[in-house]
């Protein structure tokens, strides 16, 4: 079954050497031919539903005289509904930052999904690990409208701002001639808004205040590395291929803690973003390979100007008798207390709690504080409940 503006895709392919040609055929709930197809090794249809209702598939042979027999495989992935993994398959939740290593067989796609919210940034890439595999990759949002696609021969990727909340689809497949390649690939999900997973033996997560971090793209992988800023900091942060003449092409994308993408930059042997924080919050960096087709790789060093993802207090701005005070780090709606003192050797547990509340979708809070200039200095503490 699927409700109206859900995209329907299925994969049919042979799974023995036979006379078998796969042919499909897809009709709406109220009997109307939708799509129809035929292949030597393998086949697709897709359509959107324009109805509500059952959609029928009528898998068959269309050899000469329709005389082939032989084992095939059926797959189907659509929007709109829960995802069931087959025993020994692949497919199903995505995790921001995370790598998963995956295989396409003759008449397979992996449907793999995951959550967003409106304005956050969304990159996923696809890389082959054998050569038979033609990477191909669909991006749908939760109406069930196709965002984007793309196919490489080693690699592709696909992006989309969200212009809605909810769950997104991914379907990776082969887009080889005829859909007769196969083979193992490598998926990464890079987005905005959320927190950074990091496989065993890869790189990304939060920065540290540290210089360098040294690190590994590999084809279809995509490091996402997090730090707080506060609004006008400078924010300089630089990528360098490790071996010099190697196949990675550094490049750096930049988005904000609303999901804007900032820059984004390449080059042949390094590639640099050096700018002013426009906003006070969370920014995530993502750091991959630009070469032709997504088909580089190898080392790199990515070089920042101490930043972090620390939970701290922005300079405060002083305005008539105002000190307006920024705090940045914490984890969206997670609770805070905001003490002072004008000791500062003064025990923490003697400083006056003048704000407690929550963070805000980005992590930051904002927070307007009587001045008195006779005071000769005044002191912040920030701490998470």
């Amino acid at each position: 079954t699927a409700s109206v503006g859900e995209n329907i895709v299925v994969r049919m392919g042979e799974t023995t050497t036979t006379a078998l040609t796969p042919e499909l055929r897809l009709y709406s709930p109220n009997g109307i031919l939708l799509s129809s197809s035929s292949g030597q090794a393998a086949t697709e249809v897709t359509a959107q539903a324009t109805n509500n209702g059952t959609f029928l598939v009528v898998a068959s042979d269309l050899s000469s005289g329709f005389s082939g027999t032989g084992n095939y495989r059926l797959s189907l992935a659509k929007t709109g509904s829960g995802l069931t993994i087959s025993s020994n398959d692949e497919g199903g939740a995505l995790t921001n930052g995370v790598t998963y290593l995956a295989t396409i067989d003759t008449g397979d796609i992996d449907a793999w999904t995951f959550t967003a919210n409106a304005g956050e940034n969304i990159v996923v890439r696809m890389g082959e690990l054998t050569a038979s595999l033609t990477p191909h990759l669909r991006l749908y949002g939760p109406s069930g409208a196709l965002l984007d696609s793309g196919t490489g021969q080693a690699a592709t990727e696909v992006t989309a701002r969200a212009t809605n909340s909810g769950t997104f689809l991914v379907i990776a497949g082969d887009f080889s001639a005829g859909y007769s390649g196969t083979g193992n690939y490598r998926l990464t999900l890079a987005k905005t808004g959320s927190a950074v997973g990091v496989s065993p033996g890869d790189e990304g997560g939060s920065l540290n205040g540290t210089a360098t971090y040294d690190g590994t793209v590999d084809v279809g992988d995509l490091d996402v590395w997090r730090f707080t800023a506060c609004a006008n900091d400078n924010l300089v942060l630089r990528m360098d291929e490790l071996i010099a003449g190697s196949s990675l092409t550094p490049q750096l994308r930049l988005y904000g803690r609303d999901g804007t993408l900032l820059n984004t930059i390449s080059g042949a042997s390094t590639a640099e973003i050096s700018l002013r924080a426009p906003l006070s919050g969370n920014y995530t960096v993502v750091a991959g390979d630009f070469s032709s087709g997504y088909a580089g790789s190898g080392t790199y060093r990515l070089t920042v100007n101490g930043l972090s993802d620390a939970l701290r207090l922005c300079i405060p701005t002083v305005s008539g008798t105002n000190a307006n005070l920024t705090g940045i780090g914490g984890l969206p709606g997670a609770s805070f207390v905001l003490l002072t003192t004008t000791n500062v050797t003064t025990a923490v547990g003697q400083w006056s709690p003048i704000l407690t509340n929550q963070f805000d979708q980005f992590g930051v809070f904002t927070y307007t504080n009587s001045f008195s200039p006779g005071e000769r200095q005044r002191y912040f503490l920030l701490r998470l409940q």
